[in-house]
């Protein structure tokens, strides 16, 4: 015990998401700074703040940095809220600590030099890549007051130029520890979806497809990586008896890249009666199911499964990299109806090159899929934001579409709902319009909402949604002056 009061401590920040965190009934957990300090715990004392629990955040993080007296704090980044949110959580611990600042996800790793051309200058070091790598090296090094030169996957400025030290191998993730849940209350991290308290796991990493617009080809370098299914029997045990979870939503981004893996974990989970979802799931892996891979995911207890839609228009998502076409789609989705699944299919909009035709196609293709499927949702449409590094990001640079040079203007950005995203490309509609219609076109509400009160107006207004998307007509829009409002009400304690 006495080991454990001397080890120094880092503070880790978990920024506010956006407006989602708002309607769901508790906060996905914070994987990515569970992960990150699975390999530091034993030489440091890891304190994670989380911004999305906090009623008024800076005064308990206030509180937390004077009582803890942090050596370290760091935050982790993703494009739009999340890095403007890290950003005046950093800014802030700036002006009550002299703790050294730094950062790590994926913009920060693919986009470091952004991080150093703040005004206000609370950046301080970036890691980059997968934070179990290096996070150790880099607190041992900050704690003992040296350089920083050598740390695998570390940036930072010497005499005004960005240094970058080369990246670490990518981490074997069947031989990682287990994520140290003892630095969260993962009873709090449960949101419910269809009534059902849901455990976020992650058993892999990356995707074996070169889409042109995905961070995968540069954070995960275009590999895929996975845990065995004995592995990750392991980990469901746990959070089936430690916390008591009976519902599992995988957040991998290819989660059958390896079939044979995928159907073994479903048989596991059939004998641990749990309930489970998917987030990643490819066209091209639901069309090698077979039935009887099916009724086996059926029978295991899989509920929902999403794919990436991302455009009803075979050209734009050939721009994309994507090689499936719209009757594979349709097929897909008829497959997986007859098995009874919530199918959930996501779509983007405002992506280089696409027409203003070609965003019709993506909006009539979703309203199609929800009549041909009646447990079928649609993602609201998310505007398409290039990460840096990928093919589609330098495809729009040279279309004409400035990129953000600092990283406070990333955070600016919004894959949703977005004040300044009035980008008149048809019709003088904004893109927000278009996304709040979406989010409000079917019956999603019904499982993601805590709030009655929200499904029920969600319910009434509907039919309204539906008619704006048939007809493209966002005009005379009053709700979405009401949304917005609510929304920044919802959204106060994250934003101030």
């Amino acid at each position: 015990m006495s080991g454990q009061k001397n080890r120094r401590t880092a503070l880790l920040l978990q920024p506010g998401l956006g407006y989602m965190d708002s309607l769901r009934s508790a906060p996905s957990m914070p994987l990515g700074l569970l992960h990150a300090s699975s390999m530091t715990t034993d030489s440091f004392r890891i304190i994670i703040f989380d911004q999305r629990t906090s009623r008024d955040w800076r005064r308990d993080l206030a509180n937390t940095i004077n009582k803890e007296n942090p050596f370290a704090i760091g935050a982790t980044m993703f494009i739009g809220p999340p890095t403007a949110n890290a950003l005046n959580m950093l800014g802030f611990a700036s002006n009550i600590s002299n703790a050294h600042r730094f950062v790590g996800g994926v913009l920060p790793s693919i986009a470091p030099e952004a991080c150093f051309n703040d005004e206000e200058k609370r950046i301080e070091s970036v890691i980059c890549g997968e934070g179990e790598s290096s996070l150790d090296a880099f607190l041992e090094r900050v704690s003992a007051r040296e350089s920083l030169e050598g740390v695998p996957g570390v940036c930072f400025v010497r005499g005004g130029a960005v240094v970058k030290n080369p990246l670490p191998p990518l981490i074997d993730l069947d031989s990682a520890p287990e994520i140290p849940y003892e630095l969260v209350r993962p009873e709090k991290y449960m949101p419910a979806y269809g009534g059902r308290k849901t455990f976020y796991i992650e058993t892999s990493r990356g995707c074996p497809f070169k889409c042109g617009y995905c961070y995968n080809s540069v954070f995960n370098r275009g590999a895929w990586r996975a845990q065995s299914p004995q592995r990750v029997r392991e980990r469901l045990i746990r959070a089936k008896d430690e916390f008591g979870a009976n519902s599992v939503y995988f957040v991998d981004d290819n989660f059958f890249a390896d079939k044979q893996r995928g159907l073994e974990i479903a048989s596991m989970l059939m004998d641990l009666r749990m309930e489970w979802q998917l987030q990643g799931v490819d066209i091209q892996s639901v069309k090698k199911m077979t039935s009887e891979d099916l009724a086996l995911l059926k029978k295991s207890g899989l509920v929902r499964i999403s794919i990436g839609v991302e455009s009803g228009s075979d050209r734009v998502r050939r721009f994309l990299g994507k090689s499936f076409s719209n009757s594979d789609v349709y097929a897909s989705i008829s497959k997986l109806k007859e098995f009874g699944f919530i199918v959930f299919c996501s779509f983007m909009c405002d992506i280089p090159t696409e027409t203003v035709s070609e965003l019709r196609e993506s909006v009539t293709m979703a309203l199609n899929a929800t009549r041909l499927h009646s447990n079928l949702r649609v993602s609201p449409f998310y505007r398409h934001v290039p990460s840096p590094g990928t093919r589609i990001y330098h495809a729009s640079v040279e279309a004409g579409r400035p990129a953000p040079e600092n990283i406070a203007d990333w955070g600016s950005i919004s894959f949703d709902w977005d004040e300044n995203a009035k980008d008149d490309k048809f019709s003088g509609v904004p893109y927000q319009r278009l996304h709040m219609a979406t989010l409000f076109c079917d019956h999603k509400s019904r499982e993601y909402s805590s709030s009655a009160a929200f499904r029920f107006l969600a319910a009434l207004y509907r039919p309204m949604a539906r008619f704006r998307l048939k007809n493209m007509f966002f005009g005379l829009m009053p709700e979405a002056v009401v949304f917005e409002r609510f929304l920044k009400r919802r959204s106060a304690s994250s934003s101030r």
